[in-house]
């Protein structure tokens, strides 16, 4: 058995959790989310990634662990967020750009099994705060949602989904991309 490792990605109020768990209840997969344990206070951005990689890497115990019992692991959340949230923290603390944040971002996770698929649910700032108007910074989740944008441009495993269409028809799309994936 060979283990499809999918991941849901999108900004806060997509909708990413719901899709995840249709899907999840369709397939004979195992579900789990990030981050499990971090609720992080600390306002360094390069702090917080660094949590977040160690929280992942606790995770993959458990994503390693699912793959003798599963076909499929899906993750609500993983890598892909880093990269989109911490990058913009870290290039406005820093100075620096969000494609060298996102280089840096990207070595550091090099030991840290990658997606074979990522499904990124995209939807404007104003229809994801509609959805989850609390702590919404719509400046911040504009470029959240930019540099999504931009890593599905660069890497082929991520799947742009429209996130205004229903959590049916997203699931539809989902289950059949997944079915090429031979077990």
């Amino acid at each position: 058995m060979s283990l499809v490792l999918v991941t849901f990605e999108g900004i806060d109020g997509c909708g990413k959790t719901t899709l995840a768990k249709a899907v999840s209840a369709k397939l004979k997969g195992y579900l789990t989310y990030e981050p499990r344990y971090l609720r992080p206070s600390m306002e360094d951005p390069l702090a917080i990634a660094f949590l977040f990689m160690a929280d992942r890497a606790e995770h993959v115990e458990e994503i390693e662990e699912a793959e003798r019992r599963y076909d499929y692991v899906l993750c609500d959340r993983y890598c892909d967020s880093t990269y989109a949230y911490q990058s913009v923290s870290i290039a406005e603390r820093y100075g620096i750009s969000i494609k060298d944040a996102i280089a840096f971002l990207k070595n550091a996770h090099a030991f840290f099994p990658a997606p074979d698929v990522t499904f990124l649910i995209d939807i404007g700032v104003e229809e994801a705060k509609k959805r989850k108007d609390e702590g919404f910074d719509d400046r911040f989740m504009q470029r959240v949602r930019e540099v999504y944008l931009l890593l599905a441009q660069s890497e082929k495993r991520i799947k742009v989904l429209d996130g205004r269409k229903s959590t049916e028809e997203l699931c539809d799309i989902v289950l059949s991309h997944l079915s090429h994936f031979r077990l």
